[in-house]
């Protein structure tokens, strides 16, 4: 009777301490302004991911790829209606990189939000990135609010696949994604590849909105 009373107590503490299989840990710490509530964002465009290689924007695909990337994910991880505003449709846009003049220009962010009918605009800047293994990459995004020109939210991530735990959340990550149990073996191919790396960067990053 103890044996029985025993295993069924067992079995009713695993599910408590057991770790939800296949939960990826989220390194990406995430910032929100004190009046952040007082904001109706419905509609937000991702603008051009700018590159450290290139400075400010540029035409390059990688870029392209990071945008439409990082758009998905945040529609698929927020209540926002989201629009990827592509490098041709910037074109005539004045730079909204804010380290250069400590600011947005409000000006160009009302354009944008007239333009598109936007509420906000999420601005993606790869700090750093060395897409050799070991694939190491930084990121930082910017939620913008088209009302004043604000930073609402902001959002930083950055991955070493020389650290254990980086290489066991990507681990998860494709396992996850992938829906098989090749987890391990298609994460090796993953730290091998900058898009992959850059997408679970990416995928970070959305999770915080």
């Amino acid at each position: 009777m103890r044996r029985i009373l025993s295993i069924a107590l067992t079995a009713l503490l695993l599910p408590a301490c057991a770790t939800p299989p296949n939960e990826v840990p989220l390194f990406a710490r995430a910032q929100l302004a004190t009046d952040f509530d007082t904001y109706v964002i419905r509609r937000v465009g991702v603008l051009p991911v700018r590159l450290p290689a290139v400075g400010g924007r540029a035409m390059d695909p990688r870029s392209a790829f990071m945008q439409n990337w990082f758009a998905s994910q945040v529609e698929l991880s927020t209540p926002y209606e989201v629009i990827a505003i592509s490098e041709a449709e910037m074109r005539d846009v004045p730079d909204l990189d804010p380290r250069r003049s400590g600011r947005h220009d409000v000006e160009a962010v009302l354009g944008l939000a007239r333009r598109f009918e936007l509420d906000g605009l999420i601005l993606v800047d790869v700090a750093d990135q060395h897409p050799y293994p070991p694939q190491r990459i930084a990121l930082h995004a910017e939620l913008v609010a088209c009302e004043t020109g604000a930073t609402i939210w902001s959002s930083d991530v950055h991955l070493d696949a020389r650290e254990p735990r980086v290489r066991a959340g990507l681990e998860a990550y494709v396992v996850r994604t992938d829906g098989t149990e090749f987890g391990a073996e298609r994460t090796d191919v993953a730290l091998l590849s900058p898009r992959s790396f850059a997408e679970f960067a990416l995928w970070q990053l959305a999770q915080m909105l």
